[in-house]
């Protein structure tokens, strides 16, 4: 069996407040796999907060009215006067203001690692005040990580190397997906020797080159997750590991928060869940593990096991779910949706009806908008739109007037165009396969409770993670989903 543990670290291990105490627990954490007999490979995020001080940096420098909320930033700017070259310095002092303190905690050896981090924060001011390339440019926070990471392993006599994603030879299609078996194979042949007794290296996360360019190309947000999968299955690990704040996978969020209202529900960690079911929930806002890297690691059969730093086993993800037709759901994981319908005479007639959906779609897509579900009635469409997509809070106001114009433009005559605030509550477990009366039962749940509900919809199970998702006005979201939790958990 193989020794290679894939460890992810995200940057919550990271934290802005304690840098050093959570690169020496991180430090400690590698070592503990090596004399378990291990053989450990490292991949990194950004330190809590660096990628959104880089962000929030470019949109200054286009726009030097960008009000940011971020202290490096909002001092940076301040200084600048409206100076490129000022705001981009102080963007740099800010940092190093951040780190040296911290990496001074190191002793001796923090000298050397303070030159370090010198040359790769003044790399970053050059690409942002020569507008270098902003793929790396985004990146350029992983390697903050990494080489402190890799330093304090080097400091205490383990062999350590940092590289890149790019270096280290995971490449992406031109939309950032990861092409998986060249991937591996570049992988294996970067890493081979410099992983097992005694040695340690460090990846990056979040970037890679494009297949038919080699250029830098950015994986898409969040996706360190990504990064880790792939360098776990090219190196034929045995398990991979995210390490996280939390000390696995819940049944629900602890805390949930809808329209400024937070909710506290008591909820246990799951100590096993199948591929499907972790998939499901991280699709529909659980932000557990990123759902390609699940992909790549149930294609490969490598165990996820999520967990905190001194937490013990945590949740392992893999074929098995925790399921029984007694118990048939596994999690449920919730979010806040604009609930947008449609309604058009123009649907019920065939001739006029054909293509006025995927219209439709495309018009919410290029809005900046993305749909979780959708139903369609007689003369109705409706579709679940996500309250925010991307990172971004999406404005429906805009997806609303797009929808009136552009159906207007295409000769479509709406009688109605609008939404409403919804909350989406999405149930999953592989028992519920096969398994006769699930939504009568959970329907009865909500019954029960006098809530109606908005819209419903049901996977294929067939073909797919077996899952019902149900809609409710916001304001009946508490009795929801705690009466879901008691009767279901």
């Amino acid at each position: 069996m193989s020794r290679v543990v894939g460890a992810k670290l995200g940057g919550s291990t990271f934290p802005k407040k304690d840098l050093y105490g959570g690169f020496s627990q991180a430090r400690d954490y590698l070592i503990n796999l090596q004399k378990e007999g291990n053989y450990p490979v490292a991949i990194v995020s950004a330190p809590e907060g660096m990628s959104d001080v880089v962000l929030d940096a470019e949109r200054w420098l286009v726009d030097h009215e960008f009000e940011s909320k971020i202290p490096i930033v909002v001092k940076a700017a301040e200084a600048a006067s409206g100076s490129k070259e000022r705001f981009v310095k102080g963007i740099k002092n800010g940092i190093m203001g951040l780190y040296s303190g911290e990496i001074q905690k190191l002793g001796s050896y923090g000298g050397r690692l303070l030159d370090e981090m010198e040359e790769e924060v003044e790399k970053l001011r050059v690409y942002l005040l020569e507008d270098g390339n902003d793929q790396v440019r985004k990146a350029l926070p992983e390697n903050h990580s990494g080489r402190w990471l890799s330093g304090m392993l080097r400091d205490v006599g383990i062999e350590s190397v940092y590289l890149d994603g790019m270096e280290v030879g995971i490449v992406a299609s031109s939309r950032g997906m990861v092409k998986r078996a060249v991937s591996s194979m570049q992988i294996q042949e970067s890493l081979k020797n410099r992983v097992g007794p005694g040695r340690t290296p460090v990846v990056g996360g979040y970037i890679g080159r494009r297949i038919d360019t080699g250029e830098p190309i950015i994986l898409g947000r969040n996706t360190t997750d990504v990064s880790g999968a792939v360098v776990s299955v090219g190196l034929g690990a045995r398990e991979y590991q995210i390490i996280k704040d939390a000390p696995g996978v819940y049944r629900i969020e602890p805390k949930i928060t809808i329209n400024g209202n937070t909710i506290e529900i008591k909820t246990d960690v799951i100590p096993f869940m199948s591929y499907n079911e972790s998939c499901q929930i991280a699709i529909r806002g659980s932000k557990v593990v990123h759902p390609s890297a699940i992909d790549i690691a149930e294609d490969a059969d490598l165990p996820i096991r999520v967990k905190s730093l001194g937490g013990e086993k945590g949740t392992l993800i893999s074929r098995k779910s925790i399921t029984t037709p007694e118990n048939p759901v596994a999690a449920i994981s919730t979010g806040l949706f604009y609930l947008l319908s449609v309604n058009d005479s123009a649907m019920s007639v065939p001739e006029e009806s054909r293509g006025y959906g995927s219209l439709v779609t495309r018009i919410i897509a290029d809005s900046g908008a993305s749909y979780a579900d959708t139903a369609t009635p007689a003369k109705v469409m409706s579709f679940a739109v996500y309250s925010s997509y991307d990172g971004k809070k999406v404005d429906i106001e805009k997806v609303k007037k797009n929808l009136e114009v552009c159906l207007g433009e295409y000769g479509y005559e709406p009688r109605y165009v609008g939404y409403r605030d919804v909350a989406g509550m999405s149930l999953t477990g592989d028992a519920m396969r096969g398994t006769p009366g699930m939504i009568a039962r959970t329907s009865g749940i909500l019954a029960k409770e006098g809530i109606s509900i908005s819209m419903q919809s049901q996977s294929d199970e067939k073909v797919g993670p077996t899952v019902i998702n149900y809609y409710v006005e916001s304001g009946d979201f508490e009795r929801a989903v705690r009466a879901l939790c008691r009767e279901l958990f």
